[in-house]
C-alpha cells in the first residue's frame, strides 16, 4: 500500500509538471487560439497547487468530467503542452525528444479518445476541446508499461510476452483510424461487403500509408534526437568569426543599406518558411499526401518487401539521388503481411488483428531485426518511455524496466559521447549516484521473475539513504 501511495503521488506529481506548463501566458494564448478559437477560458491561468486528483464537495464526477468538454476541470493537459513536452529536448532527461510533433499530437487526440470509448462514446465525444485528465494519462500508462499487472490485479490470467503488448498495440490502432480517409469509396464497399458479420473497424490503404510516413518520420527525428550536439566554438573561431564579421560592416553606407535590406528579405524568407513548416493543430493526424518515401530509411524499419528490386516501376531516384519507394509499393506489402500464413486473397483493410499479425509476423528477411527496431516498434518504446518518464508511471514488469533504463542509456551515450574532457556527460550535467548495495538489489529486481508488489527497492522514496547528488565538472 505504501508503495501504490507513493508511486500515485509521483504520478500527480509528474502530471503537474505537464499541466504547469499551460501558465505560460503566451503558450495558454496561443493554445487557446488554436483549439477553440475563442479567448482565454476563466481559470486558465490558475496556478493553484492543489494535486489534480483531489475532488471537491460537489465537483461533477471524474468520468464525466473527462468526457464534455463545458465540465472540463482546471488541471487537464492540453495539446500544446503535451507536444511541447515530448517533441522538445530535455537536458535535465538527457534525451533529444521522443516523438516528432505530427505523431505526438496523433498520440494526444488518441488518448483523448480512450476514456470515451470505454464508456461507450464515439470519437467525436472530446471533439470541442481536446485535453487529458489524469485519468487518461493512468489509462495509457497502464496500457503501455502496466498490462500485465492489471489483469494479475483483477484476478485473471496474467499476461505475458507478446499478449501484453496488445493493449498499447490496440491504442496505437485505434489513434490511426483518426487519421485523414481518402478511400471512402472503399470504405463504403467494405462495409456492404461485412453487412451480414460483425463490423469492426479497419485502416484503409490511405490511412496505412499515413501511418508509414509517420513511422519513417520519426525514425528521422530519433536519429536526429540522438546525434550529437556540437560544443562551444574554440577561442579562436570566436576570434576568426569576430574578424570576419568586422570585415562585412567595413563598407560603406550604401552597401551596409544594400546588406541590411538583403537580411531583411532573409528574415522574411525564413518566416514564410517557418511557417509553411507549421503542422495544422486543427487536423493532427494529417500528413503530406507523398507518393514516396525513402527507401533506406523503409528498409531499416523492416517495411520494404523481402529482395525488393528498386526498379523504375517501383521507385524513383530524388533530387538528392537516394532511391525513393513509391508509397503504394510498401501499403501493399503491409497487407499481404497482414493475411500471415493463411490462405485466400489479399485484404484490402486492415483490421486490428491484421494490424498485430504485421508488426509480429514479418517476413523472413526481417528475422534478425529485433522487435523493439523495426515497425512499430520504435514508436511503441517512445510511448513507454513517455509514460514511464515524463508521467512517472512504474513498470510493472521488472524486466521493461530494465529494458527501458538501457534505452535511456543508450541514448545518452550517443547524444553526449565521452570525451577526454567530460567522459561522463557535458559540463554542468547532475548525477544521481546510488551505493553499490543498493544497484545490486535493483538489478536483482529487474533480472528477477515477479510483479512490481514484489520489488525490494524502492525507487520512490525520496529519503532512501545512500543516495548522493553530483554535478559533471570538466576535468
Amino acid at each position: 500500500l505504501t508503495e501504490a501511495m507513493g508511486g500515485m503521488y509521483e504520478v500527480k506529481r509528474k502530471f503537474r509538471s505537464v499541466v504547469d506548463t499551460v501558465a505560460s501566458p503566451e503558450l495558454t494564448l496561443e493554445t487557446n487560439k488554436t483549439e477553440t478559437g475563442n479567448d482565454l477560458r476563466d481559470g486558465a491561468l490558475d496556478k493553484s497547487t492543489h494535486l489534480p486528483i483531489d475532488e471537491e464537495e460537489g465537483k461533477q464526477s471524474a468520468d464525466e468530467a473527462a468526457l464534455t468538454d463545458a465540465a472540463k476541470p482546471k488541471n487537464v493537459i492540453q495539446e500544446g503542452p503535451f507536444v511541447a513536452a515530448v517533441s522538445s529536448p530535455n537536458v535535465d532527461n538527457c534525451h533529444g525528444g521522443f516523438l516528432p510533433p505530427s505523431l505526438a499530437k496523433l498520440t494526444f487526440r488518441g488518448g483523448c479518445d480512450a476514456l470515451a470509448r470505454n464508456h461507450g462514446g464515439s470519437h467525436e465525444a472530446k471533439s470541442d476541446g481536446h485535453y487529458w485528465s489524469i485519468y487518461d494519462v493512468l489509462a495509457f500508462g497502464c496500457d503501455a508499461v502496466r498490462a500485465d499487472e492489471v489483469t494479475h490485479k483483477r484476478g485473471d490470467k496474467s499476461m505475458g510476452g507478446r499478449d501484453a503488448d496488445l493493449p498499447l498495440l490496440n491504442f496505437v490502432f485505434q489513434a490511426c483510424l483518426l487519421l485523414e480517409n481518402d478511400d471512402v469509396e472503399q470504405e463504403e464497399k467494405d462495409n456492404e461487403a461485412e453487412s451480414y458479420t460483425s463490423y469492426a473497424p479497419a485502416l484503409t490503404r490511405s490511412q496505412i500509408g499515413a501511418l508509414l510516413l509517420l513511422l519513417v518520420e520519426h525514425s528521422s527525428f530519433r536519429l536526429a534526437g540522438d546525434s550529437p550536439t556540437p560544443g562551444p566554438p574554440r577561442e579562436e573561431e570566436e576570434e576568426e568569426h569576430t574578424d570576419q564579421t568586422e570585415e562585412e560592416f567595413s563598407g560603406d553606407d550604401g552597401e551596409n543599406e544594400n546588406e541590411g535590406d538583403s537580411e531583411n528579405e532573409r528574415s522574411e524568407e525564413k518566416e514564410e518558411s517557418d511557417a509553411d513548416k507549421k503542422v495544422d493543430p486543427v487536423k493532427p493526424g494529417l500528413v503530406p499526401n507523398k507518393r514516396t518515401v525513402d527507401a533506406t530509411s523503409a528498409s531499416l524499419l523492416g517495411l520494404l518487401p523481402p529482395n525488393m528490386d528498386l526498379s523504375a516501376t517501383t521507385s524513383i531516384i530524388n533530387s538528392n539521388g537516394e532511391p525513393c519507394v513509391f508509397i503504394d509499393v510498401l501499403v501493399d506489402y503491409v497487407l499481404e503481411e497482414s493475411k500471415g500464413t493463411a490462405d485466400g486473397p489479399t485484404p484490402q483493410t486492415l483490421n486490428f488483428q491484421g494490424f498485430v499479425e504485421w508488426y509480429y509476423n514479418p517476413s523472413n528477411n526481417l528475422a534478425n531485426i529485433p522487435e523493439i527496431e523495426r515497425r512499430l516498434g520504435p514508436y511503441l518504446m517512445d510511448l513507454r518511455l513517455i509514460s514511464a518518464i515524463l508521467f512517472g508511471i512504474r513498470p510493472s514488469n521488472p524486466a521493461m524496466e530494465l529494458d527501458l533504463v538501457e534505452e535511456v542509456n543508450r541514448r545518452h551515450r550517443y547524444l553526449y559521447p565521452q570525451t577526454e574532457g567530460s567522459k561522463r556527460g557535458p559540463d554542468g550535467t547532475m548525477w544521481f549516484v546510488v551505493s553499490e548495495a543498493w544497484y545490486r538489489k535493483w538489478m536483482a529486481y529487474v533480472k528477477g521473475v515477479g510483479f512490481a508488489s514484489d520489488g525490494v527497492v524502492d525507487n520512490l522514496n525520496p529519503n532512501r539513504p545512500n543516495i548522493q547528488k553530483v554535478t559533471t565538472k570538466q576535468s
